[in-house]
């Protein structure tokens, strides 16, 4: 009996007949597909011109478009009955349509949010003509600008902007991702087949539809791994005359992948390692000298780029790893509690539909894993050779052993999603570990598909249930909008609309470029990229600004004027900002990813929106110009705001009481500062006196004071409590 069920699940089984394919290679219905799917593009345009002007069934459409894009295609491929040639055709077709979804969402301007860190990084190469420039919003991408070289290169070639250059290189991206991981899975099963259905499966992993298709350092990165992998891959089985030729080329790619992304290249280290480490434990030992030189090239590569940027992406990578096993530990003992699934962080449920995918998929590939498991585990490594004696189900297949051992990152992927702090780790490990999970299950699609005889229902259900996969994958990562759609607050991508953006243009055109501005997170991405400023961050400067923009302004009695809290003086003075940007439509939604500014902030922030005359207090405090106004974003000049320090500097302010006194002070136009003992701060070092060399810096469309009869103040505050900061 324990036998039986052993050689269902494929233990020690022999993999002859896993192609049927037609000896006939033709494109079959590739051409009458694509044309399909162009047509499925552009009801997807039509949904989302009509969504701009407030239709309301735009996601309804987009899904059926997507249906009409994916499940034929899936259909087609998973009948075994079909050419090589046919197959690669069909997967890049789904491939790039599903990229082109993600385009005509957004075709004018970058929609996600790390596309924008990337942009500035870009801007500093093409303009400045200077790698490592820093960038506040990303502070490790200076130091990883492969795709920011690549993307300049073809900007100066073709004279076009950034953003058509980033995505025709995405785009080719996307075209050699999808053929190289199919080369990967049909070179290690020896079936074009099982390869087919192993990059549907991988099409399914949570970071295919966005990140991956994304302007982002890993969508390059990962690309030129997968490459390194795939040169390993023929040298392990001997499909290369000159190994040693492959060796060096396979380490030119390394080093790109080094400088280009710092996940990427590590994962690129341990897979190959893992890899030259089981050839003498179970492969071919020919290959072996060949294997570990890759592997050693990976590991020199990663290692070498990160002594030379000192370590610069430690704190980002601690920040995730630390934070992730911190937050899974204290759910494991009951520390802390788990994230709510299906539940978006302004509290709207997700509607049934999705939930019963997402959870349909996940049972899917876990019931795949399960099935396939030992069919991929002893799959050999020569079709010719003599069949080796199984250990432990793993026969000479190097590669394959490889892969099956990482599926098991997959439940680790989905316990790490439990967890808010440890989402994101989840959700990165799945552009990795879904490599292992598309071999297993297209292998345990192959145990029950397989026949004398291809049945066209079972083809036709297993095709079904690897587009409910990929349905799961995309629902799994969503994006805010699936088709595009009127402007959002806090929301990321689509708070990206034409004024935001003239917006930031302005302050490029006319204050120059270099000012510290502090704003909410979407205006931030805006003022860094069109606008081309130094933004506050906490990555960079240590402080976030945003409570400034959001409290309450205290009227002072002794002075008869509105002032700052002392915490949020205190917050100025370290962040040193020059400009605010307060959006004013803030006030009319909660966050859609649970952030105003930065991930981790205080949730008090979304107990309720800001208050409008929070938003609008600085045109009650002295010293401060409004300098822009278009009705929805007011740009404020601060930098007069607070006394400077290295005149009549008070001590830290979280260490005073608060009073009047410690307002800062302020003279204008040159005008002597004189010393008061009373006055916070020391003396001058020269005389009793000292001349204000910062002079006034306002520019002249500024108004003076700011005073409230200028401006009306929107009342959208009733019968709304507010939290008086102290």
């Amino acid at each position: 009996m324990i036998a039986t069920l052993f050689r269902w699940l494929g233990y020690g089984c022999d993999r002859q007949g896993y192609d049927c394919v037609n000896p006939v290679e033709s494109l079959g219905w590739a051409p009458r597909l694509m044309l399909a799917s162009a047509a499925a593009l552009v009801l997807d345009a039509t949904a989302s011109s009509l969504s701009l002007n407030g239709w309301t069934y735009g996601a309804a459409l987009f899904w059926a478009c997507f249906a009409l894009i994916t499940l034929p295609v899936v259909l087609r491929i998973a009948w075994p009955n079909v050419s090589r040639r046919e197959r690669i055709w069909l997967l890049n077709i789904l491939g790039a349509s599903l990229f082109m979804t993600r385009i005509l969402e957004s075709p004018t301007h970058f929609y996600g949010h790390d596309e924008y860190l990337h942009w500035s990084t870009t801007i500093d190469i093409l303009e400045r003509h200077h790698l490592f420039t820093a960038n506040s919003l990303l502070p490790v991408s200076p130091y990883y600008p492969g795709l920011e070289i690549v993307t300049s290169a073809l900007a100066q070639l073709t004279d076009l902007g950034v953003f058509p250059c980033a995505v025709i290189l995405v785009g080719v991206l996307r075209m050699l991702c999808v053929s190289v991981i199919f080369l990967i899975f049909e070179k290690i099963s020896a079936s074009s087949w099982v390869g087919a259905l192993a990059t549907l499966v991988y099409m399914a992993s949570s970071n295919f539809y966005t990140f991956l298709a994304a302007f982002s350092y890993e969508t390059l990165a990962l690309d030129l791994v997968f490459v390194a992998i795939f040169i390993a891959v023929l040298i392990g089985r001997g499909a290369v005359r000159d190994r040693w030729r492959m060796v060096w080329i396979c380490g030119l790619i390394l080093c790109a992948a080094a400088v280009s992304h710092h996940l990427s290249s590590y994962f690129g280290l341990i897979t190959l390692s893992a890899a030259a480490a089981a050839t003498f434990f179970r492969g071919d030992r020919k290959g072996a000298g060949a294997t570990t030189a890759i592997a050693g090239v990976a590991v020199v590569s990663a290692g070498l780029w990160k002594w030379l940027t000192g370590g610069a992406a430690n704190p980002y990578l601690g920040k995730i790893l630390g934070g992730s096993v911190a937050t899974f530990y204290g759910l494991l003992a009951g520390l802390s509690g788990g994230r709510s699934f299906f539940v978006s962080a302004t509290g709207a449920v997700q509607p049934a539909a999705y939930r019963a995918m997402a959870i349909l998929s996940v049972i899917l590939i876990s019931a795949g894993l399960v099935v396939g498991f030992f069919r991929s585990l002893g799959l050999r490594g020569d079709r010719g050779a003599a069949p080796e004696k199984p250990f432990l189900g793993m026969r000479d297949n190097v590669w394959a052993i490889v892969l099956t051992i990482m599926s098991f990152g997959f439940p680790v992927s989905v316990a790490l999603r439990l967890t808010g702090g440890s989402w994101e780790l989840g959700n990165r490990m799945s552009a990795f570990v879904f490599l292992g999970v598309g071999l297993v299950v297209a292998m345990g699609a192959a145990k029950v598909l397989i026949t004398p005889r291809a049945r066209p229902l079972r083809a036709a259900a297993f095709g079904l249930c690897l587009a409910i996969m990929i349905v799961g994958g995309v629902i799994a990562e969503l994006p805010p909008d699936l088709v595009a759609g009127p402007y959002r607050p806090a929301a990321d991508g689509s708070s990206v609309e034409p004024m935001g953006i003239s917006t930031a243009q302005w302050t490029r055109d006319e204050l120059g470029e270099g000012w510290r501005f502090a704003s909410d997170r979407a205006n931030k991405l805006l003022l860094a990229t069109y606008g081309v400023q130094r933004v506050v961050t906490p990555q960079e400067d240590g402080v976030e600004l945003g409570s400034v923009l959001f409290d309450q302004a205290l009227f002072d009695m002794n002075t008869r004027s509105r002032r700052l809290a002392d915490f949020d003086k205190n917050l100025i003075r370290e962040g040193d900002p020059d400009f605010l940007l307060v959006d004013l439509r803030l006030q009319h939604d909660l966050p859609l990813w649970g952030f105003y500014f930065e991930a981790g902030e205080d949730s008090e922030l979304h107990k309720s929106p800001p208050l409008a005359v929070d938003l609008q207090k600085f045109d009650e405090l002295p010293r401060v110009g409004r300098i822009y106004d278009n009705g929805f974003e007011v740009i404020y000049d601060v930098r007069n705001l607070l006394e400077p320090e290295r005149l009549n500097s008070p001590p830290p302010l979280a260490e005073k009481v608060d009073s009047a006194a410690w307002v800062g002070r302020t003279f204008r136009g040159g005008h002597p500062v004189v010393y008061d003992a009373n006055a916070p701060g020391p003396a001058p070092q020269v005389g009793g006196a000292a001349t204000l060399t910062k002079t006034t810096r306002l520019d002249r469309r500024a108004t003076a004071q700011g005073k409230p009869s200028e401006r009306p103040l929107i009342d959208y505050d009733a019968g709304v409590l507010r939290n008086v900061v102290k």
